[in-house]
């Protein structure tokens, strides 16, 4: 395997050739990865100090510059690195994933090999409501009962399919045209290569709280890869796309101006500013002193 400098090597080296199982019948595999987080850090760093001592500067410099790098949003050294995934996906959800123009796929193809078998199954009890709040997502179940009845009608629509479709076949009916009424429901296979800059997009797309759950299962997955490969790009991934929020310009102006009321009332009691105050209070969160600077930048303070 590649030597990583910063990766978690032995924990990468559990997932290349392991299927990740995803669902009832899918899964995510580790086929190869080019590069890592050293070597984002060094094309970052061939904009302005060129190689130079680039082997001597440590673990640490390296995180701050990574977390820079996506405060400032500059995302071109996150091309450098190279993942390419196996995947085992539902035809409705590899719909969703195959949106993501940007990375390269070779699937499985129906055209020459019969389709495979295995299908998308819902329990009695797992059947989604359409939410009320969203055009595009569910909330809540169906009553279980009612949810049976629906069960019991897949299973009746898969097994007509599967015996018309293999009728076809054993007819001698091309496969190119035998799979025209197969449903979404069934999986394919695919082989994806994505740069890590279009891994992190995808990944902050569909772990997203509102993602759909199928999808999302497989994102997790895929996080737990990169994890272990990129764990400093990670980190800075989750701390400034997964778990942050942007603001809209009035919303800033109203933070602006709440900020600025707090710091008017708190000088007229302890006669400094209020952000002084607020990074000895918030000492401990993680922050360094150039990511307190670019808050108050944002503040106005």
């Amino acid at each position: 395997m590649q030597e990583f400098k910063y990766a978690d090597a032995k924990w990468l080296q559990q997932f290349f050739g392991k299927k990740i199982e995803v669902g009832p019948h899918g899964y995510v595999k580790l086929a190869r990865v080019m590069g890592g987080d050293e070597d984002i850090v060094a094309a970052a760093r061939t904009s302005y100090v060129g190689n130079r001592n680039s082997d001597e500067r440590t673990r640490e410099q390296g995180r701050r510059l990574l977390r820079l790098l996506f405060r400032e949003r500059h995302m071109t050294p996150f091309e450098m690195p190279v993942i390419m995934l196996q995947v085992k996906v539902s035809m409705d959800t590899w719909r969703q994933w195959i949106r993501h123009r940007t990375m390269s796929v070779n699937e499985y193809s129906t055209r020459y090999r019969p389709a495979i078998p295995e299908k998308v199954t819902v329990p009695a009890d797992k059947w989604r409501l359409q939410s009320k709040d969203s055009k595009q997502g569910s909330a809540g179940f169906f009553d279980p009962i009612m949810g049976a009845e629906f069960s019991d009608q897949q299973k009746m629509l898969h097994d007509l399919i599967d015996d018309i479709y293999q009728g076809r076949l054993d007819a001698g009916m091309a496969k190119e045209q035998a799979r025209m009424d197969l449903p979404v429901c069934n999986y394919t296979e695919a082989v994806i290569t994505m740069k890590a800059r279009n891994l992190f997009h995808f990944l902050g797309l569909r772990m997203a709280s509102d993602a759909q759950q199928e999808i999302r299962e497989f994102a997790d997955a895929i996080s737990e890869i990169t994890k272990a490969w990129l764990p400093l790009s990670h980190e800075a991934f989750e701390d400034y796309a997964l778990f942050a929020e942007n603001f809209s310009r009035q919303e800033i102006d109203v933070l602006r101006q709440v900020m600025q009321w707090l710091d008017e009332m708190h000088k007229s009691h302890a006669h400094e500013p209020v952000w002084q105050t607020m990074r000895a209070e918030f000492a401990d969160n993680g922050m360094t002193e150039r990511e307190w600077k670019a808050l108050l930048r944002k503040l106005d303070l």
